[in-house]
């Protein structure tokens, strides 16, 4: 099963989606806790960063251009700083925004956490949940109407913010469905079942399955909710997820497909029902059949949920879990959660967690010195090596030389090693502030610890930024150019 599902995602091109829902920023206020405040018995969060991240709709937009589908967004901002930011984050993303309407006077919805390492604190929300008026409703519509002929699949995420009234939604639907468009959504909890009515397949958890149903929450009646729902709404499907149950998907016709939920350490579940949401729409408009999209997307939540809010997957990611189930002893690689619970233990037993990254493309001499400097600080050694994606963003589309897979082996075999950890953004400041390492070593090329990506966040919980001694050898970029040189003049 594993290596056709590997298959099936490897042929996928770039399907067309439209994402249509309650467009949300989520804001992180990162920080660390030293004191309680003497006002009141509340610890003081002492600021170091603060980052926006896409919410809602956008979330599910995000993630679907992440694995190189032409996505196009559809919702309202406000007319105010942070519907400018969510703007931003759609255009980094590359979503197209044409359906993206502003409304004076109505704020944007963001999500504020505040963040002490991974621990939140407290969550600040600025919204208005009112519906949006018809007028404005009308005109959205109008821009969905454009984008609705050139998709394959329409996306649905509800959150009953206020932009899918039920007027809203079944113009939607008799559109979508006018126009040989499937039509997904994920419901609002305890929304009223019937405005989804006439949608080819609705994807909620356990929870909303239920109370949709009208059933007790119990694992035993996941089936009777699935029937139900497929029989009353006139579905095509009806997909349920079931935290580390897995996914069940219900279907005309068609017995119960359940499909177990993969062994991952749960660090964060923000974000992974929206995964599950744009990998059912990406695998279906790519050609793959309903239990390929639920098998998939099952893969794709159990990744997210090892990471600290949400952060997109990639193609390579999801491609990798499809073909290597899980790790072996023989490798050292773990994912940031596991590690997160690995870290947390060590520092219980009073041990000292050392910390390095990099790209690693192509082991060389210098790098084994680096770890030999490294381990020699502490007790354990964690190394960080960027992704694939990551490097090509970094060092352009030549690079890496090695991929993911391969760096990762190499590095296993590396005594100096403890583990190793694969990170698809541009810097390690996540899963520093998520492992909080005792000490951070670089390599002696580094004149100041001022150079060192993430320095301020260590030395705010308290950790050290180290040095390693300065080694001669050839660098990765200096070992490519001599080799092109030597194979230049081995052709005159």
């Amino acid at each position: 099963m594993n290596a056709k599902l590997a298959e099936t995602f490897a042929a996928i091109g770039r399907p067309r989606v439209l994402v249509v829902g309650d467009l949300m920023l989520d804001r992180y206020i990162w920080g660390t806790v030293e004191r309680i405040s003497p006002e009141a018995p509340i610890p003081v969060l002492r600021v170091t960063e603060q980052e926006d991240r896409p919410g809602g709709a956008v979330r599910v937009a995000a993630a679907l251009a992440a694995l190189d589908a032409e996505v196009q967004c559809a919702g309202v901002v406000g007319d105010d700083a942070d519907g400018a930011a969510l703007r931003r984050l759609l255009d980094a993303a590359g979503v197209g925004a044409k359906g993206v309407l502003t409304l004076p006077g109505r704020p944007t919805t963001v999500k504020t956490r505040l963040v002490a390492r991974v621990q939140q604190l407290f969550r600040v929300d600025r919204e208005d949940a009112s519906p949006v008026p018809p007028k404005a409703g009308e005109r959205l519509l109008r821009r969905i109407w454009g984008a609705l002929r050139g998709v394959d699949v329409v996306l649905v995420p509800d959150y009953n913010k206020g932009v899918l009234t039920p007027p809203f939604l079944d113009a939607l639907i008799r559109e979508a469905r006018a126009a040989g468009k499937r039509i997904i959504v994920d419901p609002a909890r305890g929304a009223d079942p019937a405005r989804y009515r006439g949608v080819t397949a609705i994807c909620p958890n356990r929870l909303e399955a239920a109370l949709a149903a009208g059933v007790p929450n119990e694992s035993s009646l996941v089936d009777k909710a699935g029937r139900l729902l497929l029989r009353r709404l006139g579905l095509d499907a009806c997909i349920i997820t079931r935290d580390r149950e897995g996914i069940s998907l219900y279907r005309k016709g068609c017995k119960p497909f359940h499909v177990q939920a993969r062994a991952h350490e749960v660090f964060d579940v923000t974000g992974a029902g929206d995964v599950v949401l744009s990998l059912l729409g990406f695998v279906l408009a790519g050609g793959g059949g309903w239990e390929e999209a639920v098998a998939i997307a099952n893969v794709a939540g159990g990744i997210e949920v090892a990471k600290f809010g949400f952060v997109p997957l990639t193609r390579h990611e999801i491609q990798a879990e499809l073909e290597v189930p899980a790790h072996t002893e023989a490798t050292k690689l773990r994912s940031r959660g596991e590690l997160a619970t690995i870290v947390a233990k060590l520092k219980a037993q009073g041990k000292t967690v050392v910390f390095t990254n990099g790209c690693f493309d192509l082991l060389n001499a210098n790098h084994i010195s680096l770890f030999r400097h490294a381990k020699g600080l502490g007790d354990v050694l964690i190394v960080a090596t960027n992704s694939d994606e990551s490097i090509r963003r970094l060092k352009g589309p030549n690079r890496p030389i090695l991929s993911e897979a391969e760096r990762v082996e190499l590095l296993s075999a590396v005594h100096h090693v403890d583990y190793v950890v694969v990170f698809p953004e541009d810097t390690p400041r996540p899963l520093l502030r998520l492992l909080q390492p005792d000490i951070l070593v670089k390599g002696g090329d580094y004149k100041s610890k001022r150079e060192v990506v993430g320095w301020e966040i260590v030395e705010g919980y308290g950790g050290k930024i180290a040095r390693a001694p300065y080694s001669n050898y050839h660098s990765t970029s200096r070992i490519v150019e001599k080799v092109i040189h030597s194979h230049k003049g081995s052709e005159r």
